[in-house]
């Protein structure tokens, strides 16, 4: 009994976890209300969910609004292409839907239902990686979508599995509608989770092949001054 009253045990840590996720989901809702900020929003999430996830020092509330404004800018015209992706996936979830229930169209179906599929998954997941990026490297929004696309299909796997933890969170979402509410921080929490890992390996590689060229100019230079010699 004494350890379950020390703020440091597992289930206080666990309980000031989901009290965050919970509190940065409000934020994301709030924020997100004039739709066109939805990538800001999205952005800040990934950037104070990617922080716990590395273990960093983290304030909730002021990393929230500190990356809200610092991408606020950039992240406007690609909230933008992505409602638009919304709006036009959305519509053809309907069409399809009632070309299905119409015998005539369904044969038209069989090969329009597989693009419409392709299409969602990519939109959806390039979004994902788009704003995982956007939270954490200074990119200019041509790369952001290039690199964004590489990551979903490189890492196809974690894609795979970043699909599946969102269709869950959609099927919770049906079965208890209150879920929706924190669905924002869940979500991105799950992709946080694998996408940090990503961007981690990468900057492990990058980090050595600097070493290994400053290493390799010291060479050079050391080399250089002793022939002068």
């Amino acid at each position: 009994m004494k350890g379950l009253f020390d703020l440091d045990a597992p289930v206080w840590v666990w309980l000031s976890e989901v009290a965050d996720v919970m509190i940065l989901s409000l934020y994301w809702w709030i924020c997100s209300i004039p739709l066109v900020t939805v990538g800001a929003s999205t952005t800040a999430l990934y950037y104070v969910l990617g922080k716990k996830m590395r273990k960093e020092s983290t304030s909730i509330t002021r990393d929230f609004f500190y990356s809200f404004k610092m991408n606020f800018k950039q992240s406007l015209p690609l909230a933008i292409i992505f409602l638009i992706a919304v709006i036009s996936g959305s519509l053809y979830v309907f069409m399809a839907v009632d070309g299905l229930l119409n015998d005539n169209l369904k044969g038209v179906m069989r090969f329009i239902v597989p693009v419409g599929m392709v299409f969602i998954f990519e939109a959806t997941h390039l979004s994902s990686y788009i704003w995982a990026l956007l939270s954490r490297f200074h990119m200019k929004s041509y790369t952001l979508f290039t690199t964004a696309f590489v990551l979903v299909h490189r890492h196809l796997l974690t894609t795979i599995i970043l699909t599946v933890a969102k269709i869950a969170v959609l099927l919770a979402i049906f079965k208890m509608p209150l879920i929706v509410l924190v669905a924002p921080g869940i979500n991105v929490a799950i992709d946080s989770f694998f996408v940090q890992g990503i961007f981690s390996r990468y900057l492990e590689v990058e980090a050595t092949k600097n070493a290994q060229a400053e290493e390799l100019e010291e060479e050079d230079y050391m080399e250089t001054t002793n022939e002068q010699q």
